[in-house]
């Protein structure tokens, strides 16, 4: 497996949706990794890629320079990426809806310094194309839809970034103390929420009691929370596999300082 940027797997488990690094392009391939499919091409680069709940769509953020990032589908089987919802402005973090009907974006406040525009989570009806906002979601980002679909969550860009989760059932936001600036991630069965905290403190929110636990303190060498992560969400994902067991990136790179002598 080459380094990834980020990883979704499929609904049903059998195929695997991953960004490489550092080239930025988007993969299918089986869960094995067999059957592998590049689906884009520079100068196009790709970020958190998302499978559609009937396996035959793959979400993702587009980002190509000079224009603004926006949330792309293209065919499981390949094919041009299409906008969701073209526009001047830019978008991150597709999140499925339950019936795969719609898709929920986040935007990216710091793409946009000095425009003074509203940051909240939007939706998108992929039939009509019709955008509405997600009540409540003022200055919220990075969503993440349930499998289920009965619970999303967010991140607050002021407040610290602390997280919330939305009931779509009583429509009604809850505040969790914890910070985090990764996307976090849901179970396969939707029982919990898993996130890293800025202490680098692996937690999990179960749902059905609304309590969030201490799981584990995460390695060394993890990737910051530093502006450039935060932006591109690169080296910084959380995904949920097979196993049930969190995934998360581990940077393995090195840096050196080097003197360069110049000579006329």
């Amino acid at each position: 497996m080459p380094s990834l940027e980020s990883l979704d797997y499929s609904k049903d488990g059998k195929w695997l949706a991953y960004v490489s690094y550092p080239d930025g392009i988007l993969w299918r391939s089986r869960a094995d990794g067999s059957d592998r499919l590049q689906l884009t091409y520079p100068p196009i680069m790709a970020s958190a890629p998302q499978w559609s709940p009937d396996g035959t769509q793959i979400a993702f953020t587009r980002i190509r320079i000079g224009e603004p990032w926006q949330i792309v589908v293209v065919p499981a089987d390949g094919g041009t990426p299409q906008s969701v919802f073209p526009e001047a402005r830019n978008q991150s973090s597709p999140a499925w809806s339950g019936d795969g009907q719609s898709l929920i974006f986040g935007r990216l406040p710091w793409l946009e310094s000095g425009r003074n525009l509203p940051v909240r989570l939007e939706k998108v009806d992929l039939q009509s194309h019709k955008l509405s906002e997600i009540a409540g979601s003022e200055d919220m980002l990075k969503p993440s839809v349930s499998p289920d679909g009965k619970y999303l969550s967010a991140v607050h860009t002021a407040a610290a970034e602390q997280l919330s989760i939305y009931d779509f059932g009583s429509a009604k936001w809850s505040r969790l103390s914890s910070t985090t600036g990764y996307r976090p991630a849901w179970t396969r069965d939707s029982s919990a929420l898993y996130l890293i905290n800025r202490e680098g403190e692996l937690q999990r929110y179960r749902s059905a009691t609304g309590k969030l636990e201490s799981v584990a303190k995460m390695p060394d060498r993890m990737p910051s929370f530093g502006l450039a992560n935060q932006s591109l969400q690169g080296l910084a994902f959380l995904s949920m596999g097979l196993d049930g067991a969190p995934l998360v990136a581990r940077d393995q790179g090195s840096s050196q300082i080097y003197a360069i002598k110049w000579q006329n």
